[in-house]
């Protein structure tokens, strides 16, 4: 899995490439926890080439949001495919975490 990550004012974007599942998800939570430990607690993940997301990975959204919260930041998630956003919506992870339509709309949240 590649992560572009790339700083949109005070929020840090994380681009996952790939479906979010068990092979990947040390990565996943490696890059998440290099932006935490950096101080940028603020982040946006971009879902858009992100297919699918497992349990394991619904799981490490959900501690990387409370660890975010507990540093004084967030998560949002913006751009889901379908799945992903049904997958976020049946597991109720939608109503810990905000999604959004778009990258833009995700960064203004913060404000």
């Amino acid at each position: 899995m590649k992560i572009d990550q790339t700083r949109q004012g005070t929020v840090m974007v994380l681009k996952p490439n790939a479906a979010l599942v068990e092979e990947d998800l040390a990565q996943f939570q490696q890059a998440a926890d290099e932006q935490l430990s950096a101080g940028n607690v603020r982040l946006v993940f971009d879902f858009a080439e992100m297919p699918f997301i497992a349990s394991e990975g619904l799981e490490a959204m959900l501690d990387l949001s409370e660890r975010a919260a507990r540093l004084g930041g967030g998560i949002r998630i913006a751009s889901p495919c379908e799945i992903t956003r049904d997958i976020l919506v049946a597991t109720r992870l939608a109503t810990r975490i905000e999604v959004f339509g778009e990258i833009a709309a995700a960064r203004k949240s913060f404000l």
